[in-house]
């Protein structure tokens, strides 16, 4: 599918973003121009991998990285660490292709709006990243451009399979997998960048996280027309991740 051959893992520190040029489906403007260590980066790994960052004024951020060869690879995310010109803290990585979760930490230093270089160090694997600023993070969400349905692959401990999901204007989630499993939840317009803060309930039966509740972050890339959602657990040591093109 169109995402999977552009999307990267996710290195979770919070954030998350899409490897497709520049679209982010909302205004023009930069109403959220950042002036610390925010902002949406592109770039590649020191095993050549694609990656892309999130960063945001919380200090929360989120890295996606492909495998190797392509593909969805993983997602680091560190909640915390994010501060001017610099990026140190911990960090919980879901290496997809290795089936492993493992504690890290991710650093970085800023030049904001034009790079950030870092590293991911866990006990699974270690890399450094280079990345150039994408300022289509300063526009805000838009909703209405995002509205719809999005066919795409699921992530979840121990595994993973087709979903569909739907988002509504107003930011209503709701979504089935294959194999079953109802969810629900919500997207918010966040003010400091072009992304959503996102909670998901699961519905049981089927549901791997039983009736748990999922938060975490989702950016849609217009000119792809591709979703890229990440969520984690209270305990950071599960998640749900999404990538699906738009129907």
């Amino acid at each position: 599918m169109r995402a999977l051959k552009c999307v990267v893992g996710l290195a979770m520190a919070g954030t998350i973003a899409a490897c497709g040029g520049g679209g982010g489906g909302g205004s023009d403007g930069d109403s959220n121009a950042p002036t610390t260590a925010a902002g949406l980066w592109k770039g590649l790994t020191s095993n050549g991998r694609q990656v892309s960052v999130l960063t945001f004024q919380d200090g929360s951020a989120w890295a996606l990285y492909s495998q190797p060869g392509g593909g969805f690879g993983g997602v680091a995310a560190s909640v915390s660490g994010a501060v001017q010109g610099s990026l140190n803290g911990a960090a919980t990585d879901f290496w997809i292709s290795h089936h492993l979760i493992s504690p890290g930490t991710l650093s970085a230093t800023v030049t904001p709006r034009q790079s950030i270089s870092g590293t991911l160090s866990t006990p699974g694997q270690s890399f450094t990243f280079d990345a150039a600023y994408d300022p289509a993070f300063e526009q805000s969400p838009n909703m209405a451009a995002m509205a719809g349905v999005f066919t795409g692959n699921f992530t979840v401990r121990p595994g993973g399979a087709g979903s569909t999901l739907a988002v509504s204007s107003t930011g209503a989630i709701n979504g089935t997998t294959i194999d079953g499993c109802a969810y629900t939840g919500t997207g918010t317009p966040r003010t400091d960048g072009n992304a959503l803060d996102v909670s998901i309930t699961f519905g049981g039966g089927t549901c791997a996280l039983g009736t748990s509740t999922v938060t975490g972050v989702a950016y849609y890339d217009s000119a792809a027309r591709t979703l890229l959602l990440a969520t984690l657990n209270s305990a950071r040591d599960n998640g749900f991740l999404f990538v699906g093109d738009k129907d």
